[in-house]
């Protein structure tokens, strides 16, 4: 589904969505440089819902807003510490492709990145005495 999305996107972005992209991606690195694993998965979330509303397909986008709680959830309990479940760069990659217009280029991507974060889960671990649910969604 969502490198269906990327691909749309990617040929109908505009100025202002691109913008609004680079905050997050933005606001992401400076999480991952202070190293609030809690704000750099939900800053992810809100990257992957926003491509979701911008490409423009209502039901598609109802179905990410579904997942992306239960998705931010798994990563956050089951990314594995040897990991990481988005590379600092593969949010940015898909931001260039966007902002070039390059569809199969941000498509690609997009499923590079799924098998990326799907690789790195380990479910096979526990969650952590310190995880906090509430602190994780707020």
């Amino acid at each position: 589904m969502e490198p269906a999305l990327a691909r749309k996107l990617a040929a109908s972005a505009t100025s202002a969505q691109l913008a609004r992209l680079r905050q997050l991606v933005v606001a992401e690195e400076r999480a991952r440089a202070a190293r609030d694993r809690p704000q750099v998965v939900k800053l992810s979330g809100e990257f992957h819902l926003e491509i979701a509303e911008m490409a423009g397909n209502a039901i598609l986008a109802r179905q990410m807003h579904e997942l992306a709680s239960l998705t931010c959830l798994i990563i956050f309990l089951y990314d594995s510490p040897a990991g990481r479940a988005c590379p600092d760069d593969e949010h940015r990659r898909l931001l260039e492709a966007f902002a070039k217009r390059d569809g199969e280029t941000a498509a690609a991507l997009m499923l590079h990145h799924l098998d990326h974060v799907e690789q790195s889960l380990d479910i096979s671990l526990s969650a952590q005495e310190d995880d906090d649910l509430e602190r994780i969604f707020s």
